[in-house]
């Protein structure tokens, strides 16, 4: 039966592990071993995570803080199974999530990335992807790239990893603060199609208490230069990052930081951006501010207003 070790890094989530433990322990899928890292959490995550260290599944590996990377990496080392899940410790699967990946592992064995559906849960609302390729209602392999220029069709509690893959091109870059994710999904889409099961099998939970903890006060996003030869071949990979550099710059602009926003801005193919994208990449900051309040207002009242559609 295929195996997995599932990876859950661990920051200050007292308020969440719980149900999210109890949603891996409720799979439908037995064979898995849940390998729980505590990055130096500061507040009661131990205390609640204590109680389910009674089942042989669980192990808890504890390291000093070090940020998210270095987590999923440690747990990555010490899984003794072929196909690694990611689960994030605030976001919850649903009880068939293992088993669904499990069939797409069976369905395409000669593959290394497969994902299932979720849905993203903001407040109240929750609500369903929006993907840049149609979606079949059966398994397919579909290219990362070209169906993520709206939704990424993986994200890091929905993905399962042949592990030997992720020795290949290396695991989560430590460097990075942020948008972590987003580097390895570009590293692993460069080498592998992604198996994509159109089931929600998951819910990934966006609440202001849970999001992760800045740590230190310098952050470090994307090099978009080590992705150039990449660009240079894959035009779909070279419009996926530049979707990347304009949601970069639009951030960079609204922080007051004009010259990183101009610098990612210059490198962008406009052809590769929407007409309401191109329009808001030359709007000011104190009219993009308003602008987001105004979205911010609408997502409130289950309105989704999107750049990206």
């Amino acid at each position: 039966m295929i195996a997995f070790s599932v990876v859950i890094p661990v920051y200050n989530k007292q308020a969440f592990i719980q149900r999210t433990l109890e949603s891996v322990l409720e799979q439908t899928h037995p064979t898995f071993e849940l390998l729980l890292v505590n990055d130096g959490s500061t507040d009661g995550s131990l205390y609640v995570i204590e109680p389910f260290l009674t089942d042989a599944r669980v192990k808890l590996i504890n390291q000093e803080n070090r940020g998210a990377s270095a987590a999923r990496n440690t747990g990555i080392a010490q899984a003794s199974k072929p196909y690694i899940a990611l689960l994030d410790a605030d976001d919850i699967w649903y009880p068939e999530h293992l088993e669904t990946l499990a069939s797409s592992i069976t369905a395409f064995p000669e593959e290394s990335v497969f994902a299932n559906n979720s849905y993203l849960q903001e407040g109240s609302n929750k609500r369903q992807r929006n993907y840049s390729v149609a979606i079949p209602n059966h398994k397919t392999k579909l290219d990362f790239f070209e169906a993520s220029c709206i939704d990424s069709i993986i994200n890091s509690s929905t993905i399962a990893i042949k592990k030997e893959l992720l020795q290949t091109v290396g695991g989560f870059d430590e460097s990075l603060s942020r948008t972590e994710d987003t580097d390895l999904w570009i590293r692993l889409g460069a080498k592998s199609s992604v198996v994509f099961d159109p089931a929600y099998t998951a819910c990934v939970i966006r609440d202001k208490k849970g999001l992760s903890q800045q740590r230190g006060t310098e952050v470090k996003t994307l090099d978009f230069d080590k992705f150039a030869a990449l660009e240079a071949e894959n035009p779909g990979a070279k419009k996926f990052l530049d979707l990347n550099r304009y949601s970069l710059a639009l951030e960079a602009k609204l922080q007051g930081d004009s010259k990183t926003a101009r610098s990612l801005s210059e490198k962008i193919t406009l052809s590769n951006l929407n007409s309401r994208q191109r329009k808001l990449l030359g709007r000011s900051a104190w009219e993009l501010k308003i602008l987001y309040k105004i979205k911010g207002i609408a997502a409130r009242l289950g309105i989704g207003l999107s750049a990206y559609k």
